[in-house]
């Protein structure tokens, strides 16, 4: 999906993995995303690193038994095939949680920090894009 319907899309899923039904303010929704960590692919950001990050905001769950388990390895995998496109391959579960630092690259709060900031230049930016 576009990086900038995360919002949209976060408000429309039902609680306890997003806000539907639930009066939630801008910055705060803003803030979770900064949590969640999405790493932007262009522009786009795909289900699996949303959903993941998501489902570990909620859980918590962060244990070295869950990465190797035969289970996890095989959905990595089935992901690195299906979303080869777009997702890194060298995938792994932290990456896909929201748990590895992007420091450098963009991520889907950056995204919405920057059009909200800088209107005029993302407006420009959209039309380079054209």
């Amino acid at each position: 999906m576009q990086t900038l319907l995360i919002t949209d899309f976060l408000k429309a899923l039902p609680p306890p993995l997003g806000f539907n039904g639930i009066n939630v303010e801008d910055k705060v929704l803003n803030k979770y995303i900064y949590c969640l960590n999405i790493k932007d692919h262009n522009g786009r950001i795909y289900y699996p690193e949303v959903m993941f990050s998501i489902f570990h905001s909620v859980v918590g769950i962060n244990d070295e038994r869950v990465k190797e388990c035969q289970q996890v390895k095989h959905i990595l995998k089935m992901m690195q095939y299906k979303y080869r496109e777009g997702l890194s391959k060298k995938l792994d579960l932290d990456s896909l949680c929201g748990n590895k630092y992007y420091r450098t690259e963009i991520t889907a709060s950056k995204m919405l920090s920057a059009k909200a900031l800088f209107p005029h230049l993302w407006a420009n930016h959209l039309k380079r894009k054209e």
